[in-house]
């Protein structure tokens, strides 16, 4: 990104000679190196230059970067509008947790004559999850089916959590069924269905079904028993997975935490370690609050060690890491 450092002075000596296609490789520069503002700054000394694809680049830069805000202002300001940017901005207002607002500006890009596509109504089927929103659920199916994305399996994974949210297994089964051409994808989303719905036992005889399975069947299933409180179940499936990723162990040992088995939590994190897997700083946090409820203080001072010994990177969003790094230095001694 050196070169881009020095063709600035350049640029600012003939800054309104660029061509779209350069505007967007530089604006597109910027944005790699980390450098939004200065993204900005060339894409305001540019207006005639820029086009839909420049805008929604600098609006997905935005939410990127957690400034949803800035982002809607400047979809507000955009003259011409895709179905790249309206998606852009319905993700923006997801991420701020902005339900409402999803589902206005989905009736406003309806309005303007503008057709969804799958990744729209999954992003509004996703963003009213476990709101007053949810009953809009069937609605949006019905905008599924008449723009024919009922047997997508992208959408329909999302309207069956929607369904399952609210309670409405015949619709849940009856939008699996409306899927053409099922892949593994589908099949967990009806698995992740059954948990929600707090039936495990149809969920494991989906389960069974399954055609084929992969990391991620395996661990909806163990999530799903935890978050029905059944962590003996729960880690049951766990021992019988072929194949394990750090989301696995992550969710099992959360499960167990969040389940008040303290002891059990630092010893499958131990367990974890010693099969080579390395933990993320979700990991970290379950093991902190386990080491916070766990009386052993000989399985903390191991733990502790290990985390150590791991080199797990602690990127600073394990809040109080730091805090018990130095309260275990002290109990050593």
């Amino acid at each position: 990104m050196g070169t881009l450092d020095k063709v600035v002075p350049f640029i600012s000596r003939h800054i309104y000679t660029l061509s779209t296609a350069n505007l967007n490789r530089l604006i597109n520069g910027y944005i790699r190196k980390g450098n939004l503002r200065d993204a900005r700054k060339l894409f305001d000394q540019n207006p005639t230059s820029r086009n839909t694809v420049i805008w929604n680049t600098i609006i997905s830069a935005y939410i990127q970067n957690d400034e949803p805000h800035n982002a809607q202002n400047l979809f507000d300001e955009m003259p011409d509008r895709d179905i790249v940017s309206w998606n852009t901005a319905l993700s923006g207002l997801k991420k701020i947790k902005n339900p409402e607002g999803v589902y206005l500006c989905f009736l406003k890009m309806r309005r303007v004559g503008l057709k969804p596509n799958e990744f729209t109504l999954s992003i509004m089927i996703s963003a009213i999850l476990d709101t007053v929103f949810n009953v809009l659920t069937p609605q949006i199916h019905a905008v599924v089916v008449s723009l024919g994305f009922n047997s997508s399996v992208f959408v329909g994974s999302a309207l069956m959590r929607g369904y399952a949210h609210v309670g409405d297994r015949v619709a849940l089964g009856r939008v699996f069924d409306e899927i053409s051409i099922k892949n593994v994808a589908s099949w967990n989303a009806l698995v992740l269905g059954y948990m929600d719905l707090g039936d495990t036992d149809e969920a494991q005889r989906v389960f069974g079904l399954m055609p084929e399975r992969n990391v991620v069947s395996w661990t909806t299933l163990v999530n799903g028993y935890i978050g029905n409180k059944k962590t003996s179940a729960a880690r049951s499936v766990f021992d019988r997975m072929t194949e394990r990723n750090v989301v696995s162990w992550t969710v099992m040992i959360s499960g167990y935490v969040q389940n008040g088995k303290f002891v059990d939590a630092l010893r499958l994190f131990l367990l974890m370690l010693r099969s080579g897997t390395q933990g993320n700083h979700f990991t970290l946090s379950s093991v902190l609050e386990a080491c916070a409820g766990c009386s052993s203080l000989l399985l903390g001072k191991q733990v502790h060690l290990n985390v150590l010994k791991s080199g797990i990177p602690d990127d600073g969003g394990t809040p109080g890491m730091g805090w018990a790094h130095e309260h275990w230095k002290s109990l050593r001694g």
